[in-house]
């Protein structure tokens, strides 16, 4: 996989079957000028605390710094809700967004792995805020998308040193996301992908230019997430969408949909409820974790290699195990190989010795 994940000031690039948001993404969705209600669980918004410690960005370029054979680039805090991808022709030209206090997002890009970056915002439309997601095609052009009325995608040929003008990819209302068909082979090669609550799927034949709703199931709450991957020995030709229902006090349902044509039409492979429960406390209509806001939404990749797990599907999310409010989370991980249909058991991955006593 092609995707990256920066936890921190650290950035992380996994290896193939890993997925890129790995851990629970903090601080979602919404600014606080927003008008939505605080408490509202179908919309995710920072907290006023964590607004009060914002630092914006250092304006002088990173030093790398090794800690733990972990290559650091201290590039200021930027807030939360970060996601980036690296062009699958050129894995040194990274890009990454975040949101920011006071504007939409931080668009950041390096061309030379990560030891420097630069800063190039688009041309947000008006009221276009948060959940920033990055992807690149096949053929190398970069997906980066925002909103939260309604997805906007940015195309760039140039890593994000310039971009196109605003696009509307798909309706909704909060947990956008974006991803592409990155092999540039088969029948699929630079579809892109999108999604948004309440569950809202379109894709894009052109690599990002115009866009299609296909797809609109049920999803009364925010964590939808779309995966591409192999079907047998078509690239690209598994597309996996899984949507959050069920209730926000830790009864969450996830729905696995597959599209075996390039998204135009889908079909429920298997619906799974009991896999999360509380995410730390819930107090608020919130799960938090040290006063941090987070939640339990399924974060999915396929297998893209021509490996012996090629196509297998994986899923991770976080809950707290012991069961119960108030208990600490882990981080469980799940695999398919008939494309969502079965699952095997939930496999705890963080493996520190005394799980109860460490957040997740």
């Amino acid at each position: 996989m092609k995707n990256f994940t920066l936890f921190g000031n650290k950035l992380i690039i996994p290896s193939l079957l890993v997925i890129s948001a790995f851990c629970v993404i903090l601080f979602q969705g919404q600014f606080p000028d927003h008008p939505i209600d605080d408490n509202d669980p179908r919309f995710e918004r920072p907290t006023q605390e964590s607004r009060s410690v914002f630092s914006p960005p250092r304006g002088d370029q990173p030093m790398v710094v090794t800690v733990n054979n972990f290559d650091n680039f201290d590039i200021g805090i930027d807030y939360y809700e970060q996601y980036g991808s690296s062009n699958p022709l050129n894995p040194l030209w990274i890009f990454f967004g975040v949101n920011a206090n006071g504007s939409p997002q931080n668009a950041r890009g390096t061309t030379n792995g990560g030891i420097n970056w630069y800063l190039n915002n688009p041309g947000y439309p008006g009221g276009t805020c948060c959940d920033p997601w990055a992807t690149h095609t096949g053929s190398g052009v970069l997906i980066y998308a925002s909103g939260v009325s309604g997805q906007y995608v940015y195309r760039s040929t140039n890593n994000g040193m310039n971009w196109s003008a605003p696009i509307l990819s798909v309706s909704g209302n909060d947990r956008n996301h974006v991803t592409a068909e990155y092999t540039g082979n088969g029948p699929y090669a630079n579809y892109v992908y999108a999604a948004m609550t309440p569950g809202n799927f379109a894709r894009s034949t052109d690599a990002g230019l115009t866009w299609t709703t296909t797809f609109s199931p049920s999803n009364s709450l925010p964590g939808c997430y779309i995966a591409v991957g192999p079907n047998g020995a078509t690239d690209g030709g598994c597309v996996m969408y899984v949507t959050n229902t069920g209730s926000s006090n830790g009864g969450r349902i996830y729905n696995f949909y597959r599209s075996t044509n390039g998204g135009a039409n889908f079909t429920l492979m298997s619906t799974q409820s009991g896999w999360t429960g509380y995410v730390g406390y819930y107090t608020g209509s919130r799960h938090t974790i040290n006063n941090a806001r987070t939640d339990s939404h399924p974060k999915i990749a396929m297998d893209n290699s021509n490996g012996p797990y090629r196509g297998r599907l994986y899923c991770v999310n976080a809950s707290n195990d012991p069961p119960g409010n108030g208990n600490k989370p882990d981080i469980w991980l799940r695999y398919s190989t008939d494309q969502g249909a079965t699952w095997s058991p939930g496999n705890r991955v963080n493996d520190n010795p005394n799980p109860t006593l460490s957040d997740q």
